[in-house]
């Protein structure tokens, strides 16, 4: 019975990715699309295949990545290409559960599996990731490294794990999240936030006698490993010398470099929509919010983060994602934007699992097994 307990502890996690992996697989794109907004897919298919270098920010990270899936045997190079998609989404999908099953068991205890399930079910099935998760774009990863970056940097790991191994891991993924997307810069204030404190707290909230005292070597140890990330961008002017057929920029001049890096392209797009617009922009957000999760997700969501969500580093770094991608989602005027949310929605989905686990507990309290039952209801949902 003891060699059955891990078999049966990791049944979730099994099922959650083979379901989830076959929906995709039935559902992807089975060549180049342009569909759910893959308009880049071409540009970054070729970019990948030849050595090239794709349009602005470059995308070091998805081109390396995006090769090694071409050298499978299967499909077309579209294909494969899609199909990093959606190892990308499974992965960020199975840590969205281990994210919430952790921070869920001191409300749940032995069933918060079914609060991680039903998270990461909410994650993985969303329409926005859905539909990036089987075509050729660069957001699927991009969650993938949000959530890999949140499971860094939460508490549970903080207190088991070496500081010095964190500090190098967090600020390696950090590094290499940005070249994916730039947008990962947003990402730093994690990095920063837990070094300027001390006796931070326990695995199940911050501590009162929380002080400002900074942690210059942590921190500098972080940063350090985050330059040695950013290196990846100095692949683009290697790849840039052999003259391939897509060359954004021709990044081995300095100028081209800062031009392709930078996204001077798109910069015009910033902070210039009008106060109308920004309006208009966040009801929009609203209205996707609530096309991802449904009203039941989304009361469930607010429900983990007001009632049920202990303050932690999970929740504060979850409540600045939300924060700052949303703002940079709302005033960057481009068509497709909205793309921009899918870390919001990752966070969202962690909050919808926290308050599914607290009202499984007290229905639990009152009832017994109902909890198991409203937890499974929601998974159908």
């Amino acid at each position: 019975m003891q060699r059955l307990k891990p078999l049966i502890s990791n049944a979730p996690v099994g099922i959650l990715a083979i379901s989830l992996i076959g929906v995709y697989l039935i559902s992807m794109a089975p060549g180049l699309t342009w569909a759910n907004y893959g308009t880049d897919g071409g540009d970054l298919i070729t970019a990948a295949v030849t050595g090239g270098v794709a349009h602005p920010t470059g995308y070091p990270v998805y081109l390396i990545l995006a090769r090694l899936f071409q050298l499978l045997p299967v499909g077309s190079l579209a294909f494969r290409t899609n199909l990093m998609s959606s190892v990308a989404a499974v992965l960020a999908a199975v840590l969205v559960y281990a994210l919430v099953t952790r921070a869920a068991s001191p409300l749940n205890g032995h069933e918060n599996w079914l609060a991680g399930l039903a998270s990461a079910y909410a994650f993985g099935l969303s329409p926005l990731i859905w539909s990036q998760a089987v075509i050729t774009e660069v957001y699927a990863l991009h969650a993938l490294f949000v959530a890999s970056v949140l499971y860094l940097s939460t508490d549970d790991l903080s207190v088991r794990f070496a500081p010095e191994r964190l500090d190098r891991f967090l600020g390696l993924i950090v590094g290499l999240a940005t070249g994916n997307h730039l947008t990962s810069i947003l990402l730093l204030p994690l990095l920063f936030f837990t070094k300027f404190f001390r006796n931070l707290g326990t695995p199940l909230g911050l501590s009162l006698r929380t002080s400002w005292q900074l942690d210059i070597r942590g921190l500098l140890r972080r940063l350090a490993w985050l330059g040695i990330g950013l290196l990846v961008y100095l692949s683009l002017p290697l790849r840039s010398l052999a003259n391939p057929p897509v060359n954004w920029g021709n990044p081995v001049t300095l100028d081209g470099f800062t031009w392709l890096v930078s996204g001077k392209l798109y910069q015009d797009d910033l902070f210039v929509l009008t106060l109308p617009s920004v309006l208009e922009r966040c009801r929009v957000v609203a209205a996707l919010l609530l096309g991802q999760f449904g009203i039941f997700g989304l009361a469930i969501g607010f429900v983990g983060l007001i009632l049920f969500f202990k303050p932690s580093r999970l929740y504060l770094n979850t409540l600045w994602i939300v924060a700052a991608f949303s703002f940079f989602s709302i005033i960057y005027a481009t068509y497709d934007s909205f793309l921009y949310l899918v870390p919001v929605f990752l966070c969202f989905t962690i909050w919808i699992g926290m308050g599914l686990a607290g009202l499984m507990d007290a229905f639990n309290q009152r009832f017994r097994k109902s909890g198991s039952v409203l937890g499974l209801v929601f998974i159908l949902y």
